[in-house]
């Protein structure tokens, strides 16, 4: 649950709901439906360029985006792994670099950036990964 969530990772994610920066469930499962319907407020509110997913659960997802007829948001599949991640590293890395990066302060971001290190392979591909830190870095 949420609340046990807290404790563990040491960060205020009930605040962080009732501020808006994310959504809560009751329970221990993921409200798919109400995932979909706020995936499509959102979409009519703003001009989703795409939805990147880890391929692990989506199948729940896709089902109840079509059951409830919102099929114009671009899903694209987006690995963990050193071949998805490399070229989003060096994306955000040049976004930083030319000062055109932003973002709204997002509390769950912060944190997700502060967890996160970045991992490379004997080929120098990169991948962000939370070993050798305590917290989540679900949001990056």
């Amino acid at each position: 649950t949420m609340s046990e969530r807290e404790k563990t990772d040491k960060a205020p994610y009930g605040t962080w709901a009732k501020q808006g920066w994310l959504m809560a469930f009751t329970g221990k499962i993921i409200d798919y439906a109400a995932v979909a319907k706020r995936l499509g407020y959102y979409n009519q509110r703003y001009t989703i360029k795409a939805i990147g997913y880890d391929r692990n659960m989506m199948a729940f997802l896709e089902k109840e985006l079509e059951a409830q007829g919102i099929r114009n948001i671009p899903l694209v599949e987006w690995g963990q792994g050193y071949m998805s991640m490399t070229k989003a590293i060096s994306a955000l890395e040049e976004m930083i670099l030319t000062g055109t990066f932003q973002h709204d302060n997002n509390p769950l971001l912060n944190m997700s950036v502060a967890n996160a290190r970045v991992e490379t392979d004997h080929t120098l591909n990169r991948r962000f990964t939370k070993k050798h830190s305590h917290g989540r870095i679900d949001p990056l």
